[in-house]
């Protein structure tokens, strides 16, 4: 679909596709942002003029599907002290900064030139995965060593490089939350063909935003980097529980969760269109879970319930459990 953006002028694009139509494949566009010229970009500038064209449309039209992956790329050289075991100054030896510098280009122009709820979407999306990320890549050894591994609270742990708690930022009480509340990371609203997600007044149809979070976490019981556990809860009152890993790079979970849902839909139209198959008859479908990538080097996932790590899994079948 890119090359079909970028073989025809720009009016082609914007008369003759709706934005709602790129939407799925948001990780795949917005991975070509780039300064004209940048590192591995298309050389024609106005290949960018109309990838930048788009993606303005999709984050203005749909914020709650392209702010959060728009903010994400502009966090593109926050990797911490590492990724997946490789030292940060390794792993930023290959990343482009004309890539990050784009991203920050569009989130001003949006910031500029969009809706006013969108503008303050931008600024409440930016704390929200601010404090994700300083909670994600807060060392555990002291929690470890001190052997308090649950309910720690969130006063604790320091937002970035400020002198400031991350209870301040990650809302716990509707008195300190945002003037213009995001969703659920974990919980994103369907995609509306007629952009109408509530102006950011109310919950967008089959999503929820944010009223609180709970005042503590705790550190999970396995992984290489003890990921915390974290809750919030709904506008609507439904309960999210939610896995913030640091020091990991989850992209590619989350692409693959993509594959998993398109194979899903390609499940249930084979089956739709012919009800005497084995696939109507047999109802098969991967069960899937949202990723949610902040940086490179950290990401939220959907925590899923009345599960057991595959490891557990593997050693109750090898005792006959």
């Amino acid at each position: 679909m890119l090359h079909v953006v970028y073989d025809f002028p720009d009016r082609i694009l914007m008369y003759r596709s709706r934005s709602f139509q790129f939407v799925p494949l948001n990780r795949q566009i917005f991975s070509r942002i780039n300064l004209p010229g940048g590192n591995n970009a298309p050389s024609s500038r106005d290949f960018q003029s109309v990838l930048r064209s788009l993606v303005s449309k999709i984050c203005i039209e749909h914020p709650y599907h392209g702010l959060v992956q728009l903010i994400t790329l502009s966090n593109g050289n926050n990797v911490g002290t590492g990724v997946s075991g490789r030292q940060a100054s390794e792993y930023l030896d290959n990343v482009g900064a004309s890539k990050v510098k784009a991203t920050n280009d569009i989130l001003k122009s949006i910031k500029k030139n969009g809706p006013s709820f969108v503008k303050d979407l931008v600024a409440s999306y930016t704390m929200l995965i601010d404090a994700y990320i300083s909670l994600a890549m807060e060392p555990t050894t002291r929690f470890v060593k001190g052997r308090k591994t649950k309910d720690i609270p969130l006063s604790l742990v320091k937002h970035g490089t400020s002198t400031g708690s991350l209870d301040k930022y990650l809302w716990t009480s509707s008195t300190n939350a945002p003037s213009c509340v995001p969703c659920v990371l974990t919980k994103p609203p369907q995609i509306r063909l007629g952009t109408d997600y509530g102006d950011g007044t109310e919950d967008p149809i089959g999503g929820e935003r944010i009223a609180s979070f709970d005042l503590t976490f705790s550190l999970a019981d396995t992984g290489i980097h003890r990921p915390k556990i974290s809750s919030c809860t709904g506008k609507k009152g439904g309960r999210f529980k939610q896995l913030v890993k640091g020091e990991d790079d989850i992209r590619q979970d989350a692409i693959m969760q993509q594959v998993f849902s398109t194979v899903n839909f390609l499940l249930g139209s084979q089956s739709a269109s012919n009800e005497s198959s084995s696939l109507h008859c047999r109802r098969l479908k991967m069960v899937t879970y949202t990723c949610v990538p902040l940086s490179p080097a950290c990401g939220v996932l959907e925590w899923v319930i009345d599960t057991i790590p595959f490891g557990d899994y593997l050693g109750s079948m090898s005792r006959g459990k």
